[in-house]
């Protein structure tokens, strides 16, 4: 959290409204707002002290401070350090969980004990009255590494074993940290994706994805690429290009098969050019 007030609130809410046989272990690790941010915390701070909030989960630990940090990812990292459940996940403090996610991503995890990520589908939320539904999809580390990170961070769960075992997330990075953290729990576990749209990805003019965008976090992909071995040509870059030519699309449209073949064979050609 960090001086998002206008939209905190109802991030808030959407935590402490999860409905479902589990407890909550709320953290909020705000930077040091100078919005009212810190005003909407303390007030959520003593309507749960207060037994005023109606809880529907088994019960709600609540936690918070504000104070000057090293960014993002260190600020999760200690929210991590410190949180006490068994399943973990993070949200930015202008988007937002839909209802019922933390049990649906819950009920993945005891579904299959050997599952260390799930992750659903997510709203690109512009308004109110404006939002669109983005799909994720089955994915692998190859996947991840080569063909563009399909976890949507406010969508995803994880065990709190894979990510002690993993080393927790990279504070060197200030862009993919969270693709690089989907890397390191691929490699040592089993991802699921449960086809229900877990969250709202909020997208506005100061949301860091639109500040801070592609040529910013290039390098860092790039980064990734060299370190665990995926191909020396960006992701980003081949889908840029396959959306400004229009006979790539008509080929997916009108010959669907013909496409398949084609893209398994530019993917097989590109495999050749790895780091």
């Amino acid at each position: 959290s960090y001086n998002q007030g206008l939209f905190l609130e109802e991030t808030i809410v959407s935590v402490l409204s999860q409905e479902g046989d589990f407890y909550i272990n709320y953290i909020i690790a705000d930077g040091g707002s100078k919005d009212n941010s810190v005003e909407i915390i303390k007030k959520y701070d003593e309507i749960l002290k207060k037994n005023q909030f109606p809880i529907k989960c088994k019960g709600v630990e609540f936690q918070w401070w504000s104070r000057k940090d090293n960014g993002t990812t260190a600020a999760i990292n200690e929210g991590f350090t410190k949180a006490k459940g068994d399943i973990l996940a993070w949200i930015a403090s202008d988007d937002f969980y839909e209802p019922g996610a933390f049990n649906l991503a819950l009920q993945e995890f005891q579904r299959d004990s050997t599952v260390a990520l799930v992750h659903g589908d997510c709203y690109y939320y512009y308004s109110k009255n404006n939002k669109k539904l983005v799909h994720s999809i089955e994915t692998s580390f190859d996947d991840l590494l080569n063909k563009g990170n399909v976890i949507f961070a406010p969508s995803a769960f994880f065990t709190k074993k894979s990510l002690v075992e993993v080393g927790f997330m990279d504070e060197s990075l200030d862009y993919v940290g969270d693709l690089d953290l989907w890397l390191k729990i691929a490699k040592i576990g089993k991802v699921s994706y449960t086809p229900h749209i877990l969250a709202n990805f909020r997208v506005w003019e100061n949301s860091k994805s639109v500040l801070f965008s592609d040529k910013f976090s290039k390098k860092e992909r790039v980064q990734l690429l060299k370190r665990y071995g995926g191909r020396r040509i960006d992701p980003k870059l081949i889908y840029s290009l396959k959306s400004k030519i229009k006979l790539v699309e008509y080929i997916h449209k009108k010959i669907p098969r013909l496409y398949v073949s084609c893209k398994k064979l530019f993917y097989r050609i590109l495999d050749t050019f790895n780091y």
